[in-house]
This record gives C-alpha cells, sequence and structure tokens, in this order.
C-alpha cells in the first residue's frame, strides 16, 4: 500500500515537474516570438527601413525617376512576409495587443505608388517614342503621339486620373491634366493636316480630270 501511494506522489510530482517546464518552455518561446513580431514591426515603424525605402519611392507626390515595377514588387513582397510572419506568430502563440497600424499605413502609400505607375505608364503609352512623357516630375510634351491614337483613349485616361486621385496629389494630376491637354491639341491639330491633305488632294485630281 505505501509503495503504491509512494508510485502515485512520485508520478505526481513528475507531472507537475513536466508541466511547469513545458509552461517554462512555452513562456520562453512566446518572448521569443513577440521579439521577433517587434523586430518586424520596426521595419515599418516610422524611423523603419523598409518604410523608408517605400517613401523613396516618390518625391514631392511624383514618383521618383526611372521608377521600375521591379524594385516596387520587391518591397511589396518584403512588407507582405512580416505581415504573415506576424500574423502566425500571433495566432500560434495566442499573443494579443499587437498593431498592425504600421503596416497598413506602408501598404496604403504602396498602393499610391502602383495608382501612380499605372497613370504614368497609361501616359507614356499615347506617344511612339523611346523616351518618356512622364518620368518622376520630368515632363516632355513635345514627342510624336502614337499613329492609332484616339480621342476617347485621352478622355477615358482623364476620367481615371479623377476617378483614381479625386482632390489628393493635387501637383501630380493637375501635371498629367496639362500634358493631357497638350496632348489633345496635338491630336486634333494632327487630324485636321490629314482632312486638309485628303481635301487638296481631292481637289488636285478633281482638276486633272477636268483637264484644268
Amino acid at each position: 500500500m505505501k509503495k503504491w501511494v509512494f508510485g502515485i506522489l512520485c508520478a505526481s510530482v513528475l507531472l507537475g515537474g513536466w508541466t511547469y517546464w513545458s509552461f517554462e518552455q512555452k513562456q520562453q518561446v512566446a518572448v521569443k516570438a513577440m521579439e521577433q513580431i517587434n523586430k518586424n514591426n520596426q521595419q515599418v515603424s516610422l524611423t523603419g527601413e523598409l518604410r523608408k525605402q517605400v517613401k523613396q519611392l516618390t518625391k514631392e507626390g511624383y514618383l521618383k525617376e526611372d521608377i521600375t515595377k521591379k524594385e516596387v514588387n520587391q518591397l511589396s513582397k518584403e512588407l507582405e512576409k512580416l505581415q504573415r510572419t506576424n500574423q502566425y506568430l500571433i495566432s500560434e502563440y495566442q499573443l494579443k495587443n499587437v498593431s498592425f497600424d504600421d503596416f497598413a499605413f506602408v501598404e496604403k502609400q504602396l498602393d499610391i505608388v502602383y495608382e501612380k505607375m499605372a497613370i504614368q505608364e497609361s501616359v507614356n503609352d499615347l506617344f511612339d517614342s523611346k523616351k518618356m512623357a512622364l518620368n518622376g516630375s520630368q515632363i516632355k510634351d513635345n514627342l510624336p503621339l502614337r499613329k492609332n491614337l484616339k480621342d476617347s483613349e485621352l478622355v477615358a485616361l482623364r476620367q481615371d486620373l479623377n476617378n483614381v486621385f479625386g482632390s489628393r496629389d493635387v501637383e501630380f494630376r493637375e501635371s498629367i491634366e496639362r500634358l493631357l491637354t497638350t496632348t489633345e491639341e496635338q491630336l486634333r491639330f494632327f487630324i485636321c493636316q490629314i482632312k486638309l491633305d485628303k481635301s487638296s488632294g481631292f481637289i488636285f485630281l478633281k482638276n486633272i480630270s477636268i483637264g484644268v
């Protein structure tokens, strides 16, 4: 009987020791998980390196010159990786009071960069030139127009510009609107020239046919 009681006591002590050790281990792992989360959060904080790199994609409301989708995509992937890691650690170790506000802010800045890149690409597609009509804050309004350019494309692009940016990024939006206005004038002049040329050719052929 005494041996049986002693066995139960030993088992209880061992179980209690194991439970305590297991709890301590989980606590240590949770602390390390929180340290990693804080490290990831620091990357997107006000002084964080990733946030700094995203900020450098724009300057005074314009995209930086010679920006590429590759570099923007890379930063977007880094942000997504950090955010996924935090979400996993929070779920795995049931951590609380972890903010994603800085992640949301940086993600919003990247969304704006993508929007501006799409507009810039559409603007440059209006022209038949290796040079860029819009490259950051640099604007060239004397490039040759694309041969099959239609006025409806300019109207649609202007509408997209207003729908996306509305009253924000005023300087960026107004710069593009001025460029679109110049482009519309060039296109109308080009169309008028074609009509005049056709009209002149018709008169010339008509005069020949009647022997003038």
